[in-house]
């Protein structure tokens, strides 16, 4: 099994960067749980260093992209991975994406790092299609923009050319060599999150801000929930708003090649979603 790994998954004696000037000198000193688990299964893995900066961690058994529709790309429930040895930039909503030429592949992909070992397979069951409204989905973005900024600013903070990250040699105190090494060795957009964060954060706006998307996130939890009582899947439209929806539940999503629609199942259900993918795929208008 050949496996490609970006570079913000640890992987001991190789580069891990993030796609930043700021740990572009900086070698993984241990394993990632998930690259143990890959060199258990017999992987060969080649780290590709080509990323945005702090993106989304991506695990693939093929050079394709989720862009140009030639792979299935899945995205795991809250979980379901071991994140330990990732390089993060937000704790609640980091998780690898999975992606394969291949159903089969995925599923071997998913499986060989998965936590817990794949359920016994069951009885297929009747589909039951519905049009569905979903409660509070006008604030989905805006929740999951200021939680995701305000956990950046925390988990970016240990970057300061002190004990992390890149340093400036010629700072003359400890304000200047903050400020000189995050101004130069952060991207634009990696600062413009530090910066929301910073500010959703503060005493002044952590209240209005910061708590009120906690609150959004945890209605949408009890309104998603009542919902997968029911249903097992809902398939959507592709697009930042839906996919931040499932990241805010910590629901798994599937994307087939060449699909218009994201399908987003419950909670830890990613074997229902990988187990109906012939439906996903009919429903995204692939042949």
């Amino acid at each position: 099994m050949k496996v490609i790994i970006s570079d913000n998954i640890m992987y001991k004696g190789y580069r891990a960067t993030a796609g930043s000037k700021m740990l572009e000198d900086f070698t993984a000193p241990y394993n990632a749980a998930i690259v143990d688990k890959l060199i258990a299964a017999g992987a060969k893995i080649t780290v590709k260093p080509a990323m945005e900066e702090f993106a989304t961690a991506i695990i693939s058994m093929c050079e394709c992209d989720p862009k140009q529709g030639t792979c299935f790309s899945l995205r795991p429930s809250c979980g379901a991975l071991n994140r330990w040895g990732l390089i993060t930039y937000s704790s609640s909503f980091d998780q690898p994406i999975l992606q394969a030429k291949t159903i089969v592949e995925l599923k071997k992909l998913f499986d060989a790092i998965r936590n817990v070992p794949p359920p016994e397979k069951k009885s297929p069951r009747i589909a039951n299609i519905k049009d569905l409204k979903i409660k509070n989905f006008e604030f989905v973005e805006s929740a999951y923009t200021i939680i995701a900024a305000a956990e950046t600013a925390s988990n970016l903070a240990r970057y300061d050319g002190v004990k992390y990250g890149s340093v400036i040699k010629d700072a003359k105190n400890i304000d200047e060599l903050y400020i000189k090494t995050r101004t130069q060795y952060f991207g634009d957009e990696t600062k413009r999150r530090i910066n929301l964060g910073n500010y959703v954060l503060s005493s002044e706006n952590f209240e209005s801000h910061f708590c009120k998307a906690k609150k959004v996130q945890a209605a949408l939890k009890r309104d998603m929930a009542r919902i997968f009582e029911q249903y097992d899947m809902i398939i959507m439209p592709t697009g930042q708003q839906f996919s931040a929806l499932a990241s805010l539940i910590g629901a798994p999503t599937l994307k087939t090649p060449s699909a218009k629609f994201l399908a987003m199942g419950k909670p830890f259900g990613d074997d229902v979603l990988l187990a109906n993918t012939d439906a996903i795929a009919t429903t995204g208008g692939v042949k």
